[in-house]
C-alpha cells in the first residue's frame, strides 16, 4: 500500500506519467529492477563487511567501469576551471560516496525494503532542493504528491527484531 501511494505521489510530484512505448518506457521498467538488485546485493554485501569497504569496492567497480567506457569511446575533454573541479569534487563526495556509504549503512540496521521505500523520498528532496536553490515554483498538486510520498514513507514502521536468545539453563 505504501509503495502505490508513494507512486501515486510521485507521478503528482513530476506532473503526471504519461506511458509510451519505446526506449524511454524500456529504461523505466528497467531501472527499478536494476536497483532493486543494487538494494538486495548491498544488503547481502554489507552483512559480511564494513557500509564503508562495500562502498570502496563499488566505487571502485564504477572507475573501472568510466575508465573503459572512456578508452571505448575516445577521449573526452576534462572540465576547466576552478569552479568545475569544486563541483566535481563536491559531487564525487557528497552524494555519490557519503551517499553509498549510508545507504549501505542504513542497509544492516532497517533492511532492503524499508531502504528501497526511503529511496523514494529522494525526487522530494530534489523538488524542494529547486524550489529553494533555483527558485522553482511548486504547484498545488506536486505539494500533494510530496505530501503523499511523505506519508507513504512515515507510515513504513520498522518490524521489531526478534533475537533467538538460548534460554538459561535450569537452575542457573
Amino acid at each position: 500500500m505504501a509503495l502505490a501511494v508513494s507512486f501515486a505521489g510521485l507521478a503528482l510530484l513530476v506532473g503526471g506519467v504519461r506511458l509510451q512505448a519505446g526506449l524511454p518506457l524500456v529504461f523505466a521498467v528497467a531501472a527499478p529492477v536494476i536497483y532493486a538488485s543494487y538494494i538486495l546485493a548491498g544488503e547481502h554485501l554489507v552483512r559480511d563487511t564494513s557500509a564503508l569497504v562495500a562502498s570502496a569496492i563499488i566505487h571502485a567497480g564504477a572507475a573501472v567501469s568510466f575508465v573503459t567506457a572512456l578508452v571505448v569511446t575516445g577521449p573526452r575533454t576534462l572540465p576547466s576551471g576552478t569552479v568545475s573541479w569544486t563541483l566535481l569534487l563536491a559531487l564525487a563526495l557528497g552524494p555519490s560516496m557519503l551517499g553509498i556509504s549510508l545507504l549501505l549503512g542504513g542497509l544492516r540496521r532497517v533492511g532492503a525494503g524499508h531502504a528501497a521505500l526511503l529511496g523514494t523520498f529522494e525526487p522530494v528532496v530534489t523538488v524542494v532542493l529547486a524550489a529553494a536553490l533555483l527558485s522553482d515554483r511548486l504547484t498545488p498538486l506536486q505539494l500533494a504528491g510530496g505530501a503523499a510520498m511523505l506519508a507513504a514513507v512515515a507510515s513504513v514502521r520498522r518490524r521489531p527484531v526478534v533475537r533467538n536468545v538460548p534460554a538459561a539453563p535450569p537452575g542457573g
